[in-house]
Protein backbone atom coordinates (compact mmCIF):
# COMPACT_ATOMS: atom_id res chain seq x y z
CA UNK A 1 0.00 0.00 0.00
CA UNK A 2 1.38 3.04 -0.94
CA UNK A 3 0.58 5.97 1.64
CA UNK A 4 2.32 9.30 2.26
CA UNK A 5 4.51 9.28 -0.70
CA UNK A 6 4.26 10.01 -4.67
CA UNK A 7 3.13 13.48 -5.86
CA UNK A 8 1.83 16.06 -3.98
CA UNK A 9 4.76 15.48 -1.18
CA UNK A 10 4.73 18.35 0.48
CA UNK A 11 1.38 18.16 1.33
CA UNK A 12 2.37 14.85 2.27
CA UNK A 13 5.62 16.16 4.19
CA UNK A 14 3.24 18.59 6.28
CA UNK A 15 1.15 16.33 7.40
CA UNK A 16 4.10 14.22 9.14
CA UNK A 17 5.30 16.58 10.45
CA UNK A 18 1.90 17.75 12.18
CA UNK A 19 1.53 14.53 13.42
CA UNK A 20 4.45 14.05 14.82
CA UNK A 21 4.31 17.42 16.68
CA UNK A 22 1.44 15.93 18.47
CA UNK A 23 2.84 12.51 19.07
CA UNK A 24 0.51 10.92 16.42
CA UNK A 25 2.11 8.00 14.18
CA UNK A 26 0.90 7.31 10.84
CA UNK A 27 -0.98 4.00 9.68
CA UNK A 28 -2.78 2.68 6.82
CA UNK A 29 -6.55 1.48 7.70
CA UNK A 30 -7.90 -1.14 4.93
CA UNK A 31 -11.63 -1.39 4.62
CA UNK A 32 -13.61 -3.29 2.80
CA UNK A 33 -13.71 -0.65 0.07
CA UNK A 34 -11.11 2.21 0.79
CA UNK A 35 -7.82 2.03 2.14
CA UNK A 36 -7.35 5.03 4.47
CA UNK A 37 -5.15 6.68 6.14
CA UNK A 38 -4.78 7.17 9.95
CA UNK A 39 -2.42 9.08 12.28
CA UNK A 40 -2.99 7.55 15.55
CA UNK A 41 -1.72 8.04 19.68
CA UNK A 42 -3.42 5.48 21.30
CA UNK A 43 -3.36 4.35 25.12
CA UNK A 44 -4.54 0.99 26.02
CA UNK A 45 -7.27 0.80 27.93
CA UNK A 46 -7.95 4.35 27.87
CA UNK A 47 -12.27 4.44 28.18
CA UNK A 48 -12.22 7.34 25.49
CA UNK A 49 -11.39 7.61 22.02
CA UNK A 50 -11.35 10.78 20.50
CA UNK A 51 -11.17 10.34 16.59
CA UNK A 52 -11.34 13.19 13.93
CA UNK A 53 -12.47 13.16 10.35
CA UNK A 54 -11.19 15.41 8.18
CA UNK A 55 -12.78 17.73 5.74
CA UNK A 56 -13.57 17.65 2.02
CA UNK A 57 -9.75 18.87 0.85
CA UNK A 58 -8.75 19.58 -2.23
CA UNK A 59 -11.40 18.26 -4.25
CA UNK A 60 -12.01 21.06 -7.11
CA UNK A 61 -9.18 22.87 -8.92
CA UNK A 62 -11.68 25.38 -9.99
CA UNK A 63 -15.72 25.43 -9.80
CA UNK A 64 -16.04 23.63 -12.78
CA UNK A 65 -12.72 21.04 -12.77
CA UNK A 66 -12.13 18.01 -10.38
CA UNK A 67 -8.77 17.60 -9.09
CA UNK A 68 -7.35 14.20 -9.37
CA UNK A 69 -5.90 14.11 -5.72
CA UNK A 70 -7.95 15.34 -3.25
CA UNK A 71 -5.47 15.49 -0.54
CA UNK A 72 -5.75 18.56 1.67
CA UNK A 73 -3.44 21.25 1.10
CA UNK A 74 -4.19 22.56 5.08
CA UNK A 75 -5.09 19.67 6.95
CA UNK A 76 -7.11 21.44 9.82
CA UNK A 77 -8.89 18.41 11.19
CA UNK A 78 -5.16 16.99 11.51
CA UNK A 79 -3.85 20.68 13.30
CA UNK A 80 -6.92 19.72 15.88
CA UNK A 81 -6.09 16.19 16.26
CA UNK A 82 -2.13 16.87 16.82
CA UNK A 83 -3.20 19.55 19.78
CA UNK A 84 -5.59 17.22 21.85
CA UNK A 85 -4.01 16.10 24.82
CA UNK A 86 -6.27 13.18 25.30
CA UNK A 87 -4.43 10.00 25.67
CA UNK A 88 -6.22 8.44 22.69
CA UNK A 89 -6.49 10.14 19.74
CA UNK A 90 -7.12 9.07 16.37
CA UNK A 91 -7.24 11.08 12.69
CA UNK A 92 -8.60 9.85 9.82
CA UNK A 93 -8.15 10.91 6.17
CA UNK A 94 -11.01 10.84 3.66
CA UNK A 95 -11.17 7.76 1.00
CA UNK A 96 -8.35 8.48 -1.23
CA UNK A 97 -6.61 11.49 0.63
CA UNK A 98 -2.76 10.84 0.81
CA UNK A 99 -2.66 7.28 -0.78
CA UNK A 100 -0.76 6.20 -3.86
CA UNK A 101 -1.01 3.07 -6.30
CA UNK A 102 -2.87 0.19 -4.92
CA UNK A 103 -4.07 2.37 -2.44
CA UNK A 104 -6.20 3.72 -4.39
CA UNK A 105 -8.38 1.42 -5.68
CA UNK A 106 -11.84 2.36 -6.19
CA UNK A 107 -10.53 5.84 -5.83
CA UNK A 108 -13.56 7.64 -8.18
CA UNK A 109 -13.45 11.11 -8.55
CA UNK A 110 -17.22 10.73 -7.56
CA UNK A 111 -15.68 10.04 -4.09
CA UNK A 112 -14.46 13.58 -3.62
CA UNK A 113 -17.71 15.25 -5.90
CA UNK A 114 -21.58 14.40 -5.93
CA UNK A 115 -20.96 11.00 -3.88
CA UNK A 116 -18.59 12.63 -1.28
CA UNK A 117 -20.94 11.31 1.51
CA UNK A 118 -21.85 7.86 -0.16
CA UNK A 119 -23.43 5.38 1.97
CA UNK A 120 -19.93 3.23 1.30
CA UNK A 121 -17.82 6.25 2.45
CA UNK A 122 -19.77 6.39 5.78
CA UNK A 123 -19.61 1.92 5.97
CA UNK A 124 -16.13 2.59 5.72
CA UNK A 125 -15.35 5.24 8.74
CA UNK A 126 -17.72 2.85 11.11
CA UNK A 127 -15.48 -0.11 10.14
CA UNK A 128 -12.06 1.86 10.61
CA UNK A 129 -13.18 3.04 13.83
CA UNK A 130 -14.88 -0.15 14.94
CA UNK A 131 -10.89 -1.55 14.08
CA UNK A 132 -9.49 1.66 16.43
CA UNK A 133 -11.92 1.04 19.40
CA UNK A 134 -11.13 -2.63 19.57
CA UNK A 135 -7.59 -2.21 18.87
CA UNK A 136 -7.64 0.83 21.66
CA UNK A 137 -9.68 -0.67 24.21
CA UNK A 138 -11.64 2.15 24.52
CA UNK A 139 -15.47 2.40 25.36
CA UNK A 140 -16.44 5.53 24.76
CA UNK A 141 -16.15 7.49 21.14
CA UNK A 142 -15.65 11.39 21.01
CA UNK A 143 -16.49 12.26 17.58
CA UNK A 144 -15.06 15.36 15.87
CA UNK A 145 -15.94 16.15 12.37
CA UNK A 146 -14.34 19.43 10.41
CA UNK A 147 -16.65 20.74 7.47
CA UNK A 148 -17.31 17.53 5.50
CA UNK A 149 -16.03 15.43 8.10
CA UNK A 150 -19.22 17.07 10.51
CA UNK A 151 -21.14 15.75 8.01
CA UNK A 152 -19.94 12.25 8.06
CA UNK A 153 -19.44 12.27 11.96
CA UNK A 154 -23.70 12.86 11.84
CA UNK A 155 -24.29 10.27 9.06
CA UNK A 156 -21.63 7.65 11.50
CA UNK A 157 -23.83 8.41 14.45
CA UNK A 158 -27.31 7.95 12.76
CA UNK A 159 -25.70 4.48 11.21
CA UNK A 160 -25.34 2.82 14.47
CA UNK A 161 -21.59 4.55 15.35
CA UNK A 162 -22.59 6.51 18.22
CA UNK A 163 -20.75 8.46 20.20
CA UNK A 164 -20.89 9.72 23.89
CA UNK A 165 -19.97 12.90 22.49
CA UNK A 166 -20.59 14.78 18.78
CA UNK A 167 -18.68 18.13 17.85
CA UNK A 168 -18.51 19.51 14.56
CA UNK A 169 -15.93 22.64 13.90
CA UNK A 170 -17.07 25.04 10.47
CA UNK A 171 -19.51 21.58 9.93
CA UNK A 172 -21.62 20.53 7.42
CA UNK A 173 -24.93 20.00 8.75
CA UNK A 174 -27.41 19.91 5.47
CA UNK A 175 -26.03 19.79 1.92
CA UNK A 176 -28.95 19.92 0.20
CA UNK A 177 -29.15 23.45 1.72
CA UNK A 178 -25.74 24.14 1.74
CA UNK A 179 -25.67 23.53 -2.48
CA UNK A 180 -28.97 25.52 -3.00
CA UNK A 181 -27.70 28.35 -0.83
CA UNK A 182 -24.18 28.44 -3.01
CA UNK A 183 -25.89 27.76 -6.12
CA UNK A 184 -24.28 24.23 -6.82
CA UNK A 185 -25.77 20.82 -8.25
CA UNK A 186 -27.17 18.58 -5.73
CA UNK A 187 -24.68 16.35 -3.90
CA UNK A 188 -26.59 12.69 -5.99
CA UNK A 189 -24.88 9.83 -4.47
CA UNK A 190 -24.55 11.21 -1.22
CA UNK A 191 -26.66 10.95 2.04
CA UNK A 192 -27.44 14.19 3.76
CA UNK A 193 -27.27 14.33 7.61
CA UNK A 194 -30.20 16.82 7.91
CA UNK A 195 -32.27 14.07 7.12
CA UNK A 196 -31.52 11.94 10.19
CA UNK A 197 -30.33 14.95 12.16
CA UNK A 198 -34.13 15.02 14.43
CA UNK A 199 -32.85 11.20 15.50
CA UNK A 200 -29.66 12.46 17.38
CA UNK A 201 -31.53 14.30 19.65
CA UNK A 202 -30.10 12.44 23.09
CA UNK A 203 -26.36 12.53 21.59
CA UNK A 204 -25.01 16.04 23.19
CA UNK A 205 -23.33 17.89 20.66
CA UNK A 206 -21.34 21.34 19.74
CA UNK A 207 -21.32 22.91 16.85
CA UNK A 208 -18.33 25.51 16.39
CA UNK A 209 -19.17 28.21 13.82
CA UNK A 210 -17.21 30.82 12.47
CA UNK A 211 -18.89 34.34 12.17
CA UNK A 212 -16.90 34.83 8.72
CA UNK A 213 -17.31 31.77 7.79
CA UNK A 214 -18.38 31.94 3.58
CA UNK A 215 -18.37 28.16 2.64
CA UNK A 216 -20.54 27.22 5.90
CA UNK A 217 -22.45 30.23 7.14
CA UNK A 218 -23.72 30.34 10.95
CA UNK A 219 -27.13 30.03 9.61
CA UNK A 220 -26.82 27.25 7.78
CA UNK A 221 -25.87 25.62 11.15
CA UNK A 222 -28.51 27.29 13.23
CA UNK A 223 -31.18 26.63 10.70
CA UNK A 224 -30.34 22.55 10.00
CA UNK A 225 -30.55 22.36 13.85
CA UNK A 226 -34.20 24.32 13.96
CA UNK A 227 -35.44 22.20 11.26
CA UNK A 228 -35.30 19.17 13.47
CA UNK A 229 -35.80 20.82 16.70
CA UNK A 230 -32.79 20.16 18.39
CA UNK A 231 -32.05 24.21 18.84
CA UNK A 232 -33.91 24.38 22.18
CA UNK A 233 -32.00 21.18 23.65
CA UNK A 234 -29.94 22.14 26.62
CA UNK A 235 -27.21 19.59 25.83
CA UNK A 236 -27.20 20.90 21.82
CA UNK A 237 -24.96 24.30 21.61
CA UNK A 238 -23.70 25.98 18.83
CA UNK A 239 -20.52 28.36 19.60
CA UNK A 240 -19.85 30.87 17.30
CA UNK A 241 -16.47 32.82 17.36
CA UNK A 242 -16.66 35.65 15.49
CA UNK A 243 -13.17 36.31 13.67
CA UNK A 244 -13.10 33.02 12.66
CA UNK A 245 -13.62 31.49 8.66
CA UNK A 246 -14.29 28.54 7.37
CA UNK A 247 -9.96 27.65 7.97
CA UNK A 248 -8.48 30.14 10.64
CA UNK A 249 -8.20 30.00 13.53
CA UNK A 250 -9.23 26.74 15.18
CA UNK A 251 -5.90 25.44 15.53
CA UNK A 252 -5.63 28.60 17.90
CA UNK A 253 -7.26 27.92 20.67
CA UNK A 254 -8.14 24.32 20.48
CA UNK A 255 -8.43 21.74 22.45
CA UNK A 256 -11.07 23.65 24.45
CA UNK A 257 -13.44 23.35 22.01
CA UNK A 258 -12.90 19.67 22.29
CA UNK A 259 -14.13 19.31 25.87
CA UNK A 260 -17.59 18.70 26.43
CA UNK A 261 -16.94 20.60 29.83
CA UNK A 262 -16.31 23.72 27.31
CA UNK A 263 -18.31 26.58 29.33
CA UNK A 264 -20.41 28.59 27.61
CA UNK A 265 -18.71 31.98 26.78
CA UNK A 266 -14.99 30.10 26.51
CA UNK A 267 -12.76 30.32 23.54
CA UNK A 268 -14.36 33.82 23.12
CA UNK A 269 -17.48 33.05 21.45
CA UNK A 270 -21.03 34.99 21.06
CA UNK A 271 -23.64 33.57 23.07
Amino acid sequence: MGLLGGGCASRHELAQEIAAAGGLRPEAVATARFDLLAFTRLTPDAPRLTVYLEGDGDAWITPTRLSDDPTPRQPVALRLAARDPSPSVAYLARPCQYVQGTARHHCHPAFWSHARYAPEVVDAFAEAIGGLMARSGATRLHLVGYSGGGALALLLAQRGVVPEQLTTVAGLLDTAAWSAHHRLSPLTGSLNPADGLASLGSIPQTHWVGGRDEVVPPALTRAALARAALDRLPTIRVREIPGYDHDCCWEATWPEGASPETPANGMGESP
